[in-house]
């Protein structure tokens, strides 16, 4: 018999099925044209191996290609801003960013010297340390009252 032959290459009941599509030349030559495999019922053609070699050459060589570009660009913008002179050796200069910031005016806020807070928070500390440590007073004449302290008239303008 010489034509178009389909063979049941190999059986894995239920679920799988590989049947092969084959030109037979003679009795003993045969050429496969194509293979077929069942899955739960459902026929799909298996890619013959160039197709699946091209796909994964281009595939392979997209993703290689790729990875070499970003690693490329990134070695010279490095070897870009590096600098030699035999007398100083090897340094790092950046002047584009150095430009860069010329050209942008900085505009620098007004910040506040502390924020509400941080002023009650001191306050109460402030306050707390005034009571463990009493201002001391001082007597300057018998009969007079008594004078505050230093330390006793610096509390009263912070808490002021």
């Amino acid at each position: 018999m010489v034509g178009v032959e389909y063979i049941l290459l190999h059986a894995q009941e239920p679920i799988l099925f590989i049947i092969r599509k084959q030109q037979r030349q003679s009795p003993t030559q045969v050429i496969p044209l194509a293979d077929y495999y069942i899955i739960a019922g459902v026929i799909y053609q298996a890619p013959d191996l160039g197709s699946v070699i091209n796909s994964r050459v281009n595939s392979f060589s997209f993703y290689k290609l790729t990875a070499v570009h970003g690693i490329q660009s990134a070695f010279d913008e490095a070897m870009s801003y590096c600098r030699y002179h035999p007398s100083k050796g090897y340094w790092w200069h950046f002047k584009d960013h150095e430009e860069q910031d010329k050209v942008k005016p900085k505009t620098k806020r007004k910040e506040e010297p502390s924020s509400i807070f941080q002023r009650q928070r001191v306050d109460a500390l402030l306050l707390d340390l005034r009571q463990k440590f009493p201002p001391k007073f001082v007597q300057q004449k018998t009969g007079e009252k008594p004078v505050p302290g230093m330390v006793h008239l610096i509390f009263l303008l912070i808490l002021k």
